[in-house]
Protein backbone atom coordinates (compact mmCIF):
# COMPACT_ATOMS: atom_id res chain seq x y z
CA UNK A 1 0.00 0.00 0.00
CA UNK A 2 1.77 3.51 0.87
CA UNK A 3 5.19 1.23 0.93
CA UNK A 4 4.61 0.22 -2.47
CA UNK A 5 3.73 4.20 -3.49
CA UNK A 6 7.10 4.85 -2.71
CA UNK A 7 8.42 1.85 -4.00
CA UNK A 8 7.55 3.24 -7.25
CA UNK A 9 8.40 7.05 -6.62
CA UNK A 10 11.97 6.55 -5.07
CA UNK A 11 12.87 4.66 -8.83
CA UNK A 12 10.38 6.74 -11.07
CA UNK A 13 11.62 10.31 -9.92
CA UNK A 14 15.05 9.39 -12.19
CA UNK A 15 13.81 6.86 -15.32
CA UNK A 16 11.17 8.84 -16.97
CA UNK A 17 11.31 11.04 -19.66
CA UNK A 18 10.15 14.24 -17.57
CA UNK A 19 13.83 14.53 -16.42
CA UNK A 20 17.00 16.36 -17.97
CA UNK A 21 19.81 13.26 -17.96
CA UNK A 22 22.25 13.75 -15.31
CA UNK A 23 25.89 12.92 -16.60
CA UNK A 24 27.55 10.08 -15.51
CA UNK A 25 30.85 11.70 -14.82
CA UNK A 26 29.62 15.05 -12.99
CA UNK A 27 31.08 14.88 -9.66
CA UNK A 28 28.09 16.37 -8.52
CA UNK A 29 25.76 13.68 -10.00
CA UNK A 30 23.96 12.88 -6.41
CA UNK A 31 22.54 16.76 -6.39
CA UNK A 32 21.63 16.67 -10.16
CA UNK A 33 19.47 13.80 -9.77
CA UNK A 34 18.09 15.19 -6.60
CA UNK A 35 17.05 18.59 -8.38
CA UNK A 36 15.51 16.80 -11.81
CA UNK A 37 13.93 14.29 -9.57
CA UNK A 38 12.32 16.88 -6.90
CA UNK A 39 11.33 18.97 -10.40
CA UNK A 40 9.41 16.08 -12.27
CA UNK A 41 7.80 14.61 -9.10
CA UNK A 42 4.46 16.16 -9.52
CA UNK A 43 4.50 15.08 -13.41
CA UNK A 44 5.70 11.26 -11.95
CA UNK A 45 2.01 11.58 -9.42
CA UNK A 46 -0.06 12.01 -12.13
CA UNK A 47 0.75 8.96 -13.58
CA UNK A 48 2.17 7.98 -17.11
CA UNK A 49 0.52 5.07 -19.06
CA UNK A 50 3.21 4.92 -21.61
CA UNK A 51 5.45 3.42 -18.71
CA UNK A 52 2.71 1.59 -16.58
CA UNK A 53 3.16 4.43 -13.89
CA UNK A 54 -0.33 4.59 -12.24
CA UNK A 55 -2.07 7.86 -10.85
CA UNK A 56 -1.28 8.41 -6.91
CA UNK A 57 -3.30 11.46 -6.54
CA UNK A 58 -4.41 9.85 -4.79
CA UNK A 59 -3.34 6.06 -5.48
CA UNK A 60 -5.86 3.29 -5.84
CA UNK A 61 -4.75 -0.58 -5.14
CA UNK A 62 -7.19 -3.38 -5.17
CA UNK A 63 -5.78 -4.87 -2.43
CA UNK A 64 -2.83 -6.19 -0.46
CA UNK A 65 -2.21 -9.21 1.46
CA UNK A 66 0.32 -10.15 3.98
CA UNK A 67 1.04 -12.11 7.30
CA UNK A 68 3.40 -11.59 9.95
CA UNK A 69 3.85 -14.75 12.37
CA UNK A 70 -0.11 -15.73 12.69
CA UNK A 71 -1.47 -12.72 11.93
CA UNK A 72 -3.24 -12.23 8.57
CA UNK A 73 -4.02 -8.78 7.07
CA UNK A 74 -6.78 -8.79 3.65
CA UNK A 75 -7.19 -5.26 2.49
CA UNK A 76 -9.11 -4.43 -0.35
CA UNK A 77 -9.93 -0.98 -2.57
CA UNK A 78 -6.96 1.15 -0.83
CA UNK A 79 -7.04 4.40 -1.55
CA UNK A 80 -3.43 6.06 0.06
CA UNK A 81 -3.87 10.02 -0.01
CA UNK A 82 -0.76 12.96 0.57
CA UNK A 83 1.34 11.57 -1.99
CA UNK A 84 1.81 14.48 -3.33
CA UNK A 85 3.39 16.41 -0.43
CA UNK A 86 6.56 13.91 -1.31
CA UNK A 87 10.04 15.56 -1.29
CA UNK A 88 13.16 13.90 -1.92
CA UNK A 89 15.67 14.08 0.34
CA UNK A 90 18.68 12.89 -1.14
CA UNK A 91 19.59 10.00 -3.79
CA UNK A 92 23.06 8.42 -3.65
CA UNK A 93 24.19 6.85 -6.63
CA UNK A 94 27.38 4.77 -6.63
CA UNK A 95 27.25 3.67 -10.75
CA UNK A 96 30.85 2.22 -10.36
CA UNK A 97 29.15 -0.47 -7.56
CA UNK A 98 26.00 -0.15 -9.25
CA UNK A 99 24.25 0.83 -6.34
CA UNK A 100 21.54 3.41 -5.66
CA UNK A 101 19.74 4.66 -2.47
CA UNK A 102 16.52 7.19 -2.67
CA UNK A 103 15.53 8.67 0.49
CA UNK A 104 11.85 9.66 0.51
CA UNK A 105 9.91 12.51 2.68
CA UNK A 106 6.38 12.35 3.06
CA UNK A 107 4.86 14.63 5.84
CA UNK A 108 1.15 13.03 6.45
CA UNK A 109 0.15 9.54 4.49
CA UNK A 110 -3.30 8.57 5.06
CA UNK A 111 -4.54 5.53 4.03
CA UNK A 112 -8.29 4.23 4.04
CA UNK A 113 -9.29 1.06 3.24
CA UNK A 114 -11.30 -2.14 3.56
CA UNK A 115 -10.10 -4.80 6.09
CA UNK A 116 -9.92 -8.09 7.19
CA UNK A 117 -7.94 -8.94 9.81
CA UNK A 118 -6.99 -12.17 12.21
CA UNK A 119 -5.09 -13.77 14.57
CA UNK A 120 -2.39 -11.63 17.23
CA UNK A 121 -0.68 -8.44 17.40
CA UNK A 122 1.81 -8.22 19.64
CA UNK A 123 0.76 -9.60 22.70
CA UNK A 124 -3.44 -9.30 21.71
CA UNK A 125 -5.50 -11.37 19.79
CA UNK A 126 -7.18 -9.00 16.79
CA UNK A 127 -9.98 -10.22 14.48
CA UNK A 128 -12.40 -8.01 12.56
CA UNK A 129 -13.88 -6.96 9.29
CA UNK A 130 -14.45 -3.36 8.04
CA UNK A 131 -13.15 -0.02 7.62
CA UNK A 132 -9.65 0.47 8.30
CA UNK A 133 -7.96 4.28 8.61
CA UNK A 134 -4.41 4.64 8.92
CA UNK A 135 -2.23 7.83 9.47
CA UNK A 136 1.20 8.16 8.82
CA UNK A 137 3.33 11.10 10.25
CA UNK A 138 6.77 12.59 9.45
CA UNK A 139 7.58 9.60 7.52
CA UNK A 140 11.09 8.60 5.76
CA UNK A 141 11.21 5.82 2.72
CA UNK A 142 14.06 5.18 2.04
CA UNK A 143 15.19 2.66 -1.14
CA UNK A 144 18.39 0.97 -1.77
CA UNK A 145 18.89 -1.34 -4.60
CA UNK A 146 21.98 -3.09 -6.79
CA UNK A 147 21.68 -3.23 -10.33
CA UNK A 148 22.82 -5.09 -13.67
CA UNK A 149 22.49 -4.43 -16.95
CA UNK A 150 21.24 -6.01 -19.52
CA UNK A 151 22.37 -5.96 -23.38
CA UNK A 152 19.61 -5.31 -26.15
CA UNK A 153 20.08 -4.77 -29.44
CA UNK A 154 19.31 -0.86 -29.24
CA UNK A 155 21.21 -0.63 -25.73
CA UNK A 156 21.32 -1.62 -21.92
CA UNK A 157 18.76 -1.89 -19.66
CA UNK A 158 18.83 -2.05 -15.99
CA UNK A 159 17.59 -5.06 -13.78
CA UNK A 160 17.06 -4.31 -9.95
CA UNK A 161 18.80 -7.06 -7.74
CA UNK A 162 19.37 -7.00 -3.98
CA UNK A 163 16.59 -4.27 -2.92
CA UNK A 164 14.95 -3.09 0.07
CA UNK A 165 12.50 -0.61 1.37
CA UNK A 166 13.11 0.77 4.95
CA UNK A 167 11.09 3.27 6.53
CA UNK A 168 10.51 5.57 9.91
CA UNK A 169 8.00 7.48 10.80
CA UNK A 170 7.83 10.09 13.53
CA UNK A 171 4.33 8.98 14.45
CA UNK A 172 1.33 6.28 13.40
CA UNK A 173 -2.41 6.28 13.65
CA UNK A 174 -5.01 3.43 13.26
CA UNK A 175 -8.64 2.75 13.60
CA UNK A 176 -10.13 0.22 12.64
CA UNK A 177 -14.19 0.14 12.20
CA UNK A 178 -15.89 -3.53 13.43
CA UNK A 179 -13.53 -5.66 15.34
CA UNK A 180 -14.30 -8.42 17.51
CA UNK A 181 -17.56 -8.61 15.72
CA UNK A 182 -18.84 -5.06 16.33
CA UNK A 183 -18.40 -5.51 20.12
CA UNK A 184 -17.31 -1.68 21.16
CA UNK A 185 -15.73 -1.67 24.27
CA UNK A 186 -13.35 -4.68 23.39
CA UNK A 187 -12.84 -2.38 19.46
CA UNK A 188 -12.18 0.62 21.43
CA UNK A 189 -10.09 -1.10 24.26
CA UNK A 190 -8.04 -2.91 20.98
CA UNK A 191 -7.43 0.56 18.77
CA UNK A 192 -6.23 2.50 21.65
CA UNK A 193 -3.64 -0.09 22.17
CA UNK A 194 -2.31 -0.11 18.88
CA UNK A 195 -1.78 3.86 19.01
CA UNK A 196 0.11 3.79 22.33
CA UNK A 197 2.13 1.15 21.21
CA UNK A 198 2.31 2.14 17.19
CA UNK A 199 6.59 1.95 17.46
CA UNK A 200 6.38 -1.72 18.23
CA UNK A 201 2.97 -2.41 16.00
CA UNK A 202 5.42 -0.97 13.12
CA UNK A 203 8.13 -3.63 13.92
CA UNK A 204 5.84 -6.33 14.44
CA UNK A 205 4.10 -5.90 11.19
CA UNK A 206 6.66 -3.94 8.66
CA UNK A 207 9.04 -6.27 7.56
CA UNK A 208 6.30 -9.02 6.47
CA UNK A 209 4.60 -6.28 4.73
CA UNK A 210 7.79 -4.32 3.16
CA UNK A 211 8.32 -8.06 1.96
CA UNK A 212 5.18 -8.46 0.03
CA UNK A 213 5.03 -5.07 -1.09
CA UNK A 214 8.61 -5.35 -2.48
CA UNK A 215 7.58 -8.27 -4.77
CA UNK A 216 4.70 -6.79 -5.90
CA UNK A 217 6.22 -3.42 -6.94
CA UNK A 218 9.13 -4.86 -8.35
CA UNK A 219 7.07 -6.67 -10.70
CA UNK A 220 4.73 -3.67 -11.98
CA UNK A 221 8.68 -2.15 -12.16
CA UNK A 222 9.21 -4.08 -15.07
CA UNK A 223 6.70 -2.03 -17.53
CA UNK A 224 9.24 0.79 -16.87
CA UNK A 225 13.07 -0.65 -16.93
CA UNK A 226 12.15 -2.35 -19.92
CA UNK A 227 11.01 0.80 -21.92
CA UNK A 228 14.33 2.99 -20.82
CA UNK A 229 17.59 2.32 -21.67
CA UNK A 230 20.26 3.27 -19.50
CA UNK A 231 21.41 5.46 -21.50
CA UNK A 232 18.79 7.52 -21.63
CA UNK A 233 18.78 8.18 -17.77
CA UNK A 234 22.74 8.99 -17.44
CA UNK A 235 24.64 10.70 -20.00
CA UNK A 236 28.48 9.48 -20.34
Amino acid sequence: MLRSAIYLICLFSFVTNYIIPCSAKDPNLNECAKKHGQESLQDILKGDPKYKIPNMTPLNLPEIMFTSGNLSVHLENVVVLGLEYSKIKEINMDLSKRHISVAILIDNVNLISDYNINGSILILPITGNGRANITFVGGEYRFDFDYVLNDKRDGQYMEIMNDTLTYKTKRSYYHFENLFGGNRALGEHMNTFLNEHWEDVQDDIGPALTKTISAIVKATLGGVISRVPFQEMFRP
